[in-house]
């Protein structure tokens, strides 16, 4: 399967005549659209308006009334490309880019290849309603697709077709930068430079949050992208799979896979009553925070104009959360990425005010409390990643992930070694060293910080980790690799902010641990 385009769970589709996403995905790429449609059914449709509850229960319409809406803070968006004049977007601002498909696709790259241009055509960012995404095979016209539905979770305006009422953003004036997928969600390179914009790739766009409702593996080629993000305090937010088979038995990160990848806000979805949705109701030690996407507004099929109410799955849940966050950076302009991270796992639902995860490793730090989060001021928790803390800390305690984030080698070296925790196999190459180091720099960086306060410096902030980070290279839109010395990580439980890049994820574990094998290997 690897290679690939799936879908999770039941996942929606348009009636058209054949697809052309699979076969423009890269051979390392497993990727997958977050369902939006999980399980519809006629008993879960209720009238359109019943899917906006999270707007009231999470403080989103209190948020508003106090005038925050996300004006000044750019999102990226990665997903499937937009319909340009869906009603809810009308008044969006939105600016379209493209990524490039992967070039280590089967066979490499052929004499005259360019990764912005499919069979002659260049890839498009955005297409009209009515139209077919795809005009070399015509079908059903499309009204919405995943990447309109999920942008406009984060920036629409409630408008629907005609008189039915569409999609009721959380931050509807915030600036999206737009990342089309080259055609379909997962099958491009987000690591590398974009097709039409000057700012690199998506993940080095200059954008604070990165909004990711898709699933890919991840390779060391993909790496200096996702580390450049990680330094510069991007926060970057993914999902877990549509899946009820276990993940990883605990939070020790997977460097071969988006879901997971260290430093990221891994999220599954909730309903009115809190549960786990059904169709990822399990345990996954990946997963950081809960945040809502069933019994929500969702497109049953891109060829519908009318919307219902169903599961909306962890894709759903990602686009809320990063509507949350973009607020919250609204609400906090002076606060690092990395300070926001830590008050929303340190301030959820099920917190004290303390960042606690559920040791049964089912609902990460817990559900997430917008009014704790525009409340409490972050400016005094740590410019750390307490998530990729967590995961370089607890990898560290168990036999089978001991040595994971310990190899160091060449930038350009092959070497990868199988990591089996649970049931899940991990092929990790040798670069994931440079997570751990990345961490130690935020923490070296953060000691600076607090002896310059203890010593009545001034301006202190400016020795953290966000404020020290490497100058950003337009190559592919990451930095060189962190410099950092390898050392033992012994500051436990502090964040710092993720960014977006190539993922996919297929969690496979079961909740038990195995034995610890691995083996090397150069491919």
């Amino acid at each position: 399967m690897d290679g690939w385009m799936h879908r999770i769970g039941s996942a929606r589709r348009a009636r058209t005549g054949r697809s052309r996403g699979g076969r423009r995905l890269a051979g390392r790429v497993l990727a997958a659209l977050c369902a939006l449609t999980v399980g519809l059914s006629s008993s879960a449709i209720a009238r359109a308006d019943d899917g906006l509850w999270y707007l009231d229960q999470f403080g989103v319409r209190d948020a508003h009334a106090q005038g925050l809406d996300g004006s000044g803070v750019t999102i990226s968006v990665i997903d499937s490309p937009l319909v340009s004049d869906y009603p809810a977007l009308s008044d969006a601002n939105i600016s379209y880019d493209t990524v490039p498909q992967s070039t280590r696709a089967p066979g490499g790259r052929s004499e005259g290849y360019d990764a912005c241009y499919q069979n002659g055509q260049k890839i498009v960012a955005s297409f009209k309603s009515g139209q077919a995404m795809d005009p070399d095979a015509p079908g059903d016209p499309i009204f919405i697709t995943h990447g309109t539905e999920m942008t406009s979770r984060i920036v629409g305006n409630g408008k629907g077709y005609g008189s039915d009422p569409g999609f009721e953003g959380i931050a509807p004036r915030a600036a999206v930068k737009f990342f089309a997928n080259s055609g379909g969600i997962g099958s491009g390179d987000v690591a590398d430079n974009s097709c039409e914009g000057p700012d690199g790739s998506a993940l080095g766009a200059g954008a604070r949050v990165v909004s990711m409702s898709f699933l890919t593996s991840v390779d060391a080629d993909d790496y200096p992208g996702f580390l450049s993000a990680l330094q510069h305090g991007v926060i970057m937010v993914s999902a877990r799979d549509n899946s009820q088979e276990p993940g990883l038995p605990d939070m020790v990160g997977d460097p071969s896979r988006l879901t997971g990848l260290p430093g990221l806000v891994t999220v599954n979805s909730i309903g009115p009553s809190g549960p786990l949705a059904p169709s990822s109701d399990t345990t996954d030690g990946s997963v950081a925070i809960l945040s809502p996407g069933n019994e929500v507004l969702i497109a049953p099929a891109m060829d519908t104009r009318v919307l219902d109410v169903a599961n909306g799955g962890t894709s759903s849940a990602v686009a809320n959360l990063s509507g949350m966050l973009t607020l919250a950076l609204q609400k906090w302009p002076d606060a690092t990425g990395n300070q926001i991270m830590q008050s929303l796992v340190a301030n959820t639902r099920d917190s004290d005010g303390t960042a606690t995860l559920d040791e049964g490793h089912e609902r990460g730090f817990g559900v997430v409390d917008l009014t704790k989060l525009l409340a409490v001021d972050p400016t005094g928790y740590p410019d750390v990643n307490p998530i990729l803390d967590q995961e370089v800390t607890r990898a560290a305690e168990h036999g089978e992930t001991a040595d994971m984030y310990d190899a160091q080698c060449a930038a350009d070296s092959a070497q990868t070694t199988e990591y089996q925790f649970g049931d899940v196999t991990m092929k990790v190459p040798c670069q994931a060293g440079q997570f751990k180091q990345e961490l130690v720099r935020q923490q070296d960086a953060w000691a600076a910080v607090q002896q310059c306060r203890a010593d009545g410096g001034a301006d202190c902030m400016r020795l953290s980790a966000t404020n020290t980070a490497p100058a950003v290279s337009k190559q592919a839109g990451a930095v060189q690799a962190p410099a950092a010395p390898v050392r033992t990580s012994t500051h436990a439980g502090v964040w710092v902010a993720a960014a977006t890049g190539a993922l996919a994820v297929v969690a496979v574990a079961t909740g038990g641990v195995i034995l610890h094998r691995r083996r090397r290997s150069s491919h």
